[in-house]
């Protein structure tokens, strides 16, 4: 959809995109060249759907600061179980789903990327408040819906059990963007 693009383009969350209800109906197929033989990484792939989204949609939008509900990322008091990576040559961070259960795995990962990617799995914007400037490596999984009998930890449980981690509900100042208009893309 053009809300799930629009998302993408800026890797922002569900909170962060205010628009027409029409953004999340219809859906699209993207079938791009970029002209370069090599396969594009996500900082290199983020301008070039944003420049696709502004020709294609006709997408004009402003950016605000909204008061929402977020998560602060903080240190439990047991103390964080991080192994701090200062080797590997770049940062790897993946998400796996399978069997109800969701596994966050990475390699030299700061914590603001871990905050973002914990924010798109509650669908809530994350906020780094550990104060850990270095990077990490980082394995925990979690039932992604838990059941009262389920032996698996809920996230919050996991964060805290599995890396000396929690999330504290709160309400931030968060950047939203607002899309003022779009069209409807029609096929090539």
């Amino acid at each position: 959809t053009l809300y799930g693009l629009i998302k993408s383009a800026w890797m922002l969350q569900s909170s962060q995109v205010a628009g027409p209800a029409w953004l999340d109906g219809d859906r699209y197929d993207i079938d791009a060249k970029s002209g370069h033989p090599e396969r594009i990484d996500t900082d290199h792939l983020q301008p070039l759907l944003q420049s696709l989204l502004a020709d294609r949609f006709a997408l004009k939008f402003h950016w605000e600061t909204r008061e929402l509900p977020v998560y602060a990322l903080v240190v439990d008091k047991s103390g964080a179980i991080l192994k701090e990576n200062r080797d590997a040559p770049m940062t790897i961070l993946n998400t796996r789903r399978g069997s109800g259960k969701v596994r966050i795995v990475g390699t030299k990962v700061s914590m603001e990327e871990l905050a973002r990617s914990i924010g798109t799995e509650l669908g809530r914007v994350v906020v780094d408040k550990t104060e850990f400037p270095g990077r990490y490596d980082v394995d925990f999984e979690w039932e992604a819906e838990p059941a009262a009998d389920s032996l698996s930890p809920s996230i919050f449980t996991a964060l805290r059990e599995q890396l000396g981690l929690k999330l504290e509900s709160t309400k931030g100042q968060v950047k939203v963007l607002v899309v003022d208009s779009a069209q409807k893309a029609s096929p090539n």
